[in-house]
């Protein structure tokens, strides 16, 4: 990919895109979630096994809370990389 086609990407347009992509691991990731649990393999947080109906219930909650949080802090990593590269670009003459 060439640098003139991403320097017009916006933050907005970067976040809708980090959540589209975590949208898209999230959904076969909830699959196997859930085929584990009705297979009787536990949830475990903090070392503590969830099994059943609770562990399922913490499944579809915690997934893909973590997955928002991490596409967040992603879009916060890249955005700000993103602006510190393109200030240091301008300042070698490259924009």
């Amino acid at each position: 990919m060439d640098i003139k086609n991403i320097k017009s990407l916006r933050s907005i347009d970067l976040l809708k895109l980090l959540l589209y992509s975590f949208a898209g691991l999230s959904i076969p990731l909830l699959g196997l979630m859930l085929i584990l649990q009705l297979l009787g393999v536990p949830m475990t947080i903090n070392e503590i096994d969830y099994y059943g109906s609770e562990g399922l219930i913490y499944s579809l909650l915690f997934i893909p809370t973590f997955l928002l949080v991490s596409a967040f802090v992603f879009w916060l990593y890249l955005g700000l990389g993103w602006k510190i590269a393109r200030w240091g670009l301008k300042a070698l003459g490259k924009s």
